[in-house]
């Protein structure tokens, strides 16, 4: 079996692994488990557009550009307790150099460390599955042994933060939020390799946790 090989597999399995231990981790609370009302609570969806630069890199001919790159992004999951997030997210884009394009899709799980309690700054990182594919701009320099593309694994790490234009807390939790991000993520694809810096912007919305979960006052508690 070839590193490339092995390293799917790796990917492949810890894929799996964080899968089941998000499903395991992410179950409801108890029932008498209350929280201080915040924005950033239960499950959430988001849609985002990011931007970025990178370079991709071939084991044989070693630097083949560096490129812009544009993305969209689908992030779906759940904050479990104060400090831990976990999710899914599936990501694709490509880009641009001036000798060769670049495209990637992606499928991974997600990680979140909030380092403050209820509050909207977050750490993320992720690993998954992924592909990354090239091809030459000019058609005319095509060769029959140039790099096209492969399977392969996702690492990436960032931070992000969340800001919610309309939330007041005494309406419970969750709400409509605009998230802004950065990132970087490495992308290895059998004899390809990719490192890229993004930005991005997401609309997020989080579902929050019921009114008899939270910490209200009497007259807040039954409001409807």
């Amino acid at each position: 079996m070839n590193s490339a090989t092995s390293r799917l597999w790796l990917s492949a399995f810890v894929f799996t692994a964080f899968g089941a231990a998000s499903m395991g981790g992410t179950r409801p609370a108890n029932a008498q488990d209350v929280f201080e009302p915040a924005a950033r609570q239960g499950y959430y969806l988001a849609l985002g557009l990011r931007n970025g630069w990178g370079v991709v890199h071939d084991s044989d001919l070693g630097l083949l550009d560096l490129m812009p790159n544009l993305g969209l992004t689908l992030r779906t999951g759940q904050v479990v307790n104060d400090h831990l997030g976990l999710g899914i997210f599936i990501e694709s884009g490509g880009g641009a150099g001036r000798k060769w394009l670049g495209s990637y899709g992606t499928l991974a799980m997600e990680g979140q460390y909030i380092p403050i309690a209820n509050e909207n700054l977050a750490l993320r990182g992720g690993i998954g599955l992924a592909f990354l594919g090239v091809a030459r701009r000019d058609e005319a320099k095509k060769r029959d042994d140039d790099p096209t593309g492969d399977l392969g694994t996702l690492y990436k790490l960032g931070m992000s933060y969340d800001w919610f234009p309309a939330y007041d807390p005494g309406d419970g939790s969750g709400g409509f939020a605009v998230t802004v991000f950065a990132e970087g993520q490495f992308l290895s694809a059998g004899d390809l390799w990719s490192s890229t810096v993004f930005v991005g912007v997401e609309a997020s919305y989080w579902f929050g946790f019921d009114r008899s979960r939270l910490t209200l006052s009497e007259d807040q508690a039954f409001e409807p």
